[in-house]
């Protein structure tokens, strides 16, 4: 009974460790999917107008 009682505390701390990493995780990975999204966006931005500028500049 003890045993069990004990897996089963174990597997209820497994299970609250796997959610929260797996909501962290998904987090890290919509953050990283919009920061490449932004980053993209900003090369495509500075590609437009920091091309004309660094050819301006002697």
């Amino acid at each position: 009974e003890k045993l069990n009682h004990a897996s089963l505390d174990l597997w209820h701390i497994l299970k609250l460790c796997l959610w929260h990493y797996g909501i962290i995780a998904g987090f890290i990975f919509m953050a990283e999917c919009t920061l490449s999204k932004s980053i993209r966006q900003v090369q495509r931005l500075s590609k437009k107008f920091g091309a004309q500028d660094f050819s301006s500049r002697p």
